[in-house]
């Protein structure tokens, strides 16, 4: 998964803070705090499609999702015991990250560079005669064109999300100025989007 700064994600998942609810989620084993997780919590994460994790997501913003907690204790003498005895494996790991890995990690991130590069490339679009009528919908926020929620010939509702900007890690939602149909989605998944870019046309 493509991500700025340099992080290499693998993945994305639920939020781990409660923004919006203030407790209706971390009230259930965090005492009411927003952040679901305290030091010495161990996190499982399970594979679920696209689609999936858009309901979880949603669900989880509307308070009707609940993350399975398990109470257990930290038990440091048994960790102190477990590096004791994985010494040698953690010391070749180690070699290996400063060696061929930070190689292999050189080379993606030159990759990666060059392709930021590429969509940076302001591409000349052919002039297009809008109707009229036509509602131009141009972006709060400058990052990388994450994916549309909306399709061409889609009936939209003013203040729905039209399309997602990413930046940062921080997910940004382009929201229809007003109720209408879509006419033209102008960019594509990996497009990089300046603040004040036109997204989307709507009538």
């Amino acid at each position: 998964m493509e991500s700025p700064g340099g992080y290499q994600l693998v993945g994305r998942t639920v939020p781990l803070w409660d923004k919006l609810s203030l407790g209706v989620h971390t009230g259930k084993f965090n005492e009411g705090n927003p952040w679901m997780l305290t030091p010495f919590d161990q996190v499982s994460f399970y594979p679920v499609t696209e689609k999936e994790l858009d309901k979880i997501c949603d669900d989880w913003e509307h308070g009707f999702f609940d993350v399975q907690m398990t109470s257990s204790v930290f038990d440091h003498t048994k960790y102190l015991q477990w590096v004791q005895e994985h010494t040698d494996s953690i010391e070749t790991f180690k070699k290996s990250q400063s060696g061929e890995k930070m190689e292999e990690f050189s080379k993606l991130i030159k990759v990666a560079n060059s392709d930021l590069k590429k969509s940076s490339v302001d591409v000349e679009k052919p002039m297009e005669n809008w109707p009229d009528d036509a509602e131009m919908v141009y972006s709060e926020y400058s990052g990388r064109f994450w994916k549309p929620l909306v399709k061409e010939g889609d009936v939209v509702e003013k203040g729905q999300g039209l399309v997602v900007i990413e930046a940062m890690k921080t997910e940004m939602v382009v929201n229809a100025t007003k109720a209408g149909k879509v006419l033209k989605v102008l960019h594509k998944n990996g497009d990089i989007v300046e603040a004040g870019d036109l997204v989307v046309v709507l009538q």
